[in-house]
């Protein structure tokens, strides 16, 4: 739709310019259009930001930071059946916890009370409820940094295995509240930030404004010529 925007304002400004000669005048109102286009964009990414302002991590990231002692705990919240099929290792069940503050809900932030100031990881099948999830923590007073783990999907296409007889783990910082087991470890930063920063939003709508200006100059080029 914006790309066809795009085309129908060149085409009418190649219009207007043929019979008023006011070359100049149009693209001046051209790049008010392409202004206003670059800011819609940018909002709309913040706005993306917004809702998903957690670092994401690959499965190899999650990997190798649970091997180290990066995070000190990892959160299933994907449902009682899910988890009875396999979870990761490590990991601290959380049932459903993205449907907390719902009709259906099964469990609460106020589960893991204690664990507020800790450095929380938490997946689920794919990354789209552990958003959710990490949000209600957030919201919770969690303050402690949470990334997404995304899902169990992506940790086995990268060849993880999961683990169907393991138990949940007890955090320790529930059964010791305000001790996280590794509060001591150096800042774990992943390799990939978020799919959505405010400086990606910028990044974005340079990149759309850019490809639209190029479609509006061929536009205006061939109608003239």
């Amino acid at each position: 739709f914006f790309f066809f925007a795009l085309l129908l304002v060149g085409r009418s400004c190649v219009f207007v310019a043929t019979k008023t000669h006011t070359m100049m005048a149009c693209f001046r109102s051209l790049l008010l259009f392409l202004l206003a286009a670059f800011l819609v964009c940018c909002l709309f990414a913040k706005t993306a930001s917004a809702h998903g302002d957690f670092p994401t991590l690959t499965p190899k990231e999650l990997y190798d930071g649970m091997q180290s002692g990066s995070f000190d705990l990892i959160i299933d919240v994907r449902s009682q059946a899910e988890w009875d099929l396999g979870r990761i290792e490590g990991a601290t069940f959380v049932n459903a916890l993205n449907l907390f503050g719902t009709a259906d809900e099964m469990s609460s932030p106020y589960d893991l009370a204690g664990c507020e100031s800790c450095t929380i990881v938490v997946y689920c099948n794919s990354g789209n409820r552990a958003v959710t999830a990490a949000e209600i923590l957030q919201h919770a007073g969690f303050t402690g940094k949470i990334y997404n783990g995304l899902g169990i999907t992506q940790w086995q296409e990268a060849g993880y295995t999961l683990s169907n007889t393991v138990e949940s783990v007890v955090p320790h910082c529930v059964a010791n509240p305000g001790q996280c087991k590794m509060s001591t470890a150096p800042t774990f930063v992943p390799t990939f930030p978020p799919t959505f920063e405010i400086s990606g939003g910028i990044v974005l709508g340079i990149t759309t404004t850019a490809s639209a200006f190029v479609v509006l100059a061929m536009t205006v080029f061939f109608g003239v010529f």
